[in-house]
């Protein structure tokens, strides 16, 4: 590192040290109050629309989609293969 580039860091290095101190960097306590995020449409609305289905067929994807008893059967069954698979292969949280 050449002798001017080394100047040139330890200059920016000892401004953002100085806009920090000064408080510059420092965040407010924003926001105030939780934010609450509006979607307008349905969870799986956009699965249902024509150009959606088309363009995930075309890839090779079928989202499907399950609700109820059905989906708690999926679940439960997916539980179930995947402990197993965890159990064998010996895998451990750390």
């Amino acid at each position: 590192m050449t002798t001017k580039m080394f100047g040139s860091l330890l200059s920016a290095a000892i401004a953002c040290a100085a806009l920090l101190a000064a408080g510059v960097g420092r965040a407010e306590d924003y926001p105030a109050r939780p934010i609450k995020l509006i979607i307008p449409f349905a969870a799986g609305a956009t699965l249902k629309e024509d150009e959606v289905k088309q363009r995930l067929a075309d890839v090779g994807t079928d989202p499907g989609g399950a609700a109820g008893v059905e989906a708690e059967r999926i679940i439960v069954e997916d539980a179930a293969r995947w402990t197993d698979v965890v159990k064998k292969s010996g895998v451990r949280v750390q």
